[in-house]
């Protein structure tokens, strides 16, 4: 065979080679949008799972142990501020959202005094100040709500550390009798 017939027969193979070429590149570029589109919808189904994930209505309280559903700010078990607090310094939850996590700065206020702290969190709800007596831990207290502190009188064992608390830093106890600091 002389290159004459060689070229004749090669060349509609070389362009068979050429379309089918063509023809991969655009069924791989194809694959790869697909399988983008793919991993878009995995990160939104995700995204939908952790959003829909099921949750406690109360901030205090896990899923599991909030039987009748209630609503942070309906919390009987926890229901004045003092407690608020204590609870949400325990569950280590921010003390402006009631959030375990969250960006750095929430820029909640709150709605009846001003300050940086969540309204459940005031100090100033339901007047300047609030007497009660509480069960807190292992040991029992005296709670005084005055306009901007949170002071715990020990009244039972065992004795906890001395001190008093400002919204948002721990609360510790102070050694007095409640009828003391009410006078």
């Amino acid at each position: 065979m002389d290159e004459v017939a060689i070229a004749i027969h090669i060349e509609p193979l070389l362009d068979a080679v050429k379309e089918l070429n063509e023809r991969f590149a655009h069924m791989s570029m194809l694959m790869e949008t697909k399988f983008e589109a793919v991993h878009r919808m995995e990160a939104k189904l995700q995204a939908y799972d952790r959003r829909s994930t099921s949750r406690s209505n109360c901030a205090f309280y896990a899923y599991e142990d909030n039987k009748d559903q209630h609503v942070t700010s309906r919390c009987c078990r926890y229901p004045d501020p003092v407690s608020h607090a204590i609870q949400a310094s325990t569950r280590q939850l921010c003390e402006k959202c009631l959030q375990p996590r969250h960006r750095e700065e929430c820029g909640i206020t709150c709605q009846i005094c001003g300050r940086a702290h969540n309204v459940l969190l005031c100090p100033s709800r339901g007047g300047n100040h609030s007497f009660k007596r509480r069960k807190v831990g292992s040991f029992e207290c005296c709670l005084l709500i005055t306009a901007n502190k949170f002071i715990i009188s020990e009244l039972s064992k065992p004795r906890p550390q001395l001190g008093d608390a400002v919204i948002g830093q721990p609360i510790t106890v102070v050694p007095t009798p409640c009828r003391i600091l009410l006078s």
